[in-house]
């Protein structure tokens, strides 16, 4: 089923790799909302929400009915008595141990946030990734944390901060309301992609071993997914969980250390995603190794037209393609004798990286054309 245009206003919520996700799509130069805010210093993961609870508790705010008040956001920003505030409920403001900042700052990148969330209501698709399921909840407030606070925190407010681990039943409600939310505030034809982030656990507060804490807590967000799809007909799943857990370890990690997935591997599963949903593969930007492998075999009217076919569906020309395009296309221009127009992109290609050795050598070997 077709469920996206080029021209479609996309929106990213959720773990980490939502954010890798949303890299990835702006390398294919899709319409994504950017999730980050402007941000305080050296707080760049504000945007991460890894369990449905949280990401739940994001779009209550953000969607409801109600204009969004500093008293609203106050609720869950702490001021200790020095006067610094911190945003329990946002990544690296609270949870993750930062010390605080000034209490202006702290509401503004929270209405930030809140206002990036609050987009949902005019995307055209929102992509879903859900992380974990284990969650520190403020007693005192009546709040879930984004992460887990520090065992500072919590040594000196024993009763304060506890340890929820959600359950089958738990998850598969937050996501029907999650996606209940979307489509009854939403754009009217929103669709959702979801999936189950990859990224495993780095540690688990749990009486048990981190991997037997991880395997649970895929398993049963991707159980209860699988159960609440069948409940919507503007959801879907991709199989991104499954595509990076199955996957040789050398293609799906960083080093090999089962913890950070290859930027790479998440452009592969997007492009397969998004080339499903668009319908035509040539609408996507070709793939850098794809015509590196393409040039070593000497096969340029494969590289002609591959790049070709993406010109004509997204409306560029080669001179406006990334530097890897501009180099590969003026490479095989030249094998095939059209010499004017691939010393003008080789040329395009020095401008922005004069020390580039290959199209040096190139330049070099046409000095006299």
């Amino acid at each position: 089923r077709r469920v996206l245009f080029r021209s479609d206003k996309i929106l990213t919520i959720g773990s980490c790799f939502a954010r890798n996700i949303e890299r990835a799509l702006r390398n294919l130069n899709l319409n994504v909302v950017r999730s980050k805010t402007s941000g305080l210093e050296g707080l760049t993961d504000i945007a991460n929400k890894y369990t449905t609870r949280s990401i739940l508790a994001d779009l209550r705010l953000a969607l409801s009915d109600e204009p969004v008040t500093d008293e609203m956001l106050l609720r869950s920003i702490n001021v200790n008595a020095q006067g610094l505030a911190r945003n329990l409920a946002l990544g690296g403001m609270g949870a993750a141990g930062a010390k605080g900042h000034p209490l202006d700052q702290v509401l503004k990148v929270s209405r930030e946030f809140i206002n990036v969330i609050a987009q949902a209501r005019d995307a055209d698709l929102i992509i879903l990734t859900f992380g974990l399921v284990e969650i520190w909840y403020d007693r005192e407030v009546g709040i879930y944390l984004r992460l887990q606070t520090s065992m500072g925190e919590i040594k000196k407010e024993p009763g304060r901060f506890a340890l929820h681990v959600l359950s089958y039943e738990d998850v598969r409600a937050d996501m029907t309301e999650i996606f209940s939310l979307i489509r009854e505030k939403g754009k009217a034809g929103v669709q959702i992609l979801a999936t189950v982030s990859p990224v495993p656990l780095h540690n688990t507060f749990r009486d048990q071993d981190c991997l037997q804490a991880n395997s649970y807590s895929k398993a049963v967000q991707r159980a209860a997914l699988e159960e609440v799809l069948g409940k919507f007909d503007n959801v879907y799943y991709f199989p991104s969980y499954e595509m990076v857990a199955l996957a040789a370890p050398s293609v799906a990690w960083v080093d090999d250390d089962f913890r950070h997935v290859r930027p790479e591997t998440v452009d592969r599963i997007m492009r397969k995603v998004i080339a499903a949903y668009l319908g035509d593969l040539g609408a996507l930007p070709p793939e850098k190794d794809a015509l590196k492998r393409m040039l070593a075999a000497k096969t340029y009217d494969s590289i002609i037209s591959t790049v070709d076919r993406y010109l004509a569906a997204s409306g560029k020309t080669a001179a406006g393609c990334p530097l890897f395009i501009q180099y590969y296309y003026g490479a095989s221009c030249l094998a095939l004798g059209r010499t004017a127009e691939g010393l003008a992109l080789i040329d395009l290609v020095l401008q922005a990286n004069p020390a580039h050795p290959n199209a040096n050598k190139l330049r070099a070997s046409h000095s006299g054309a």
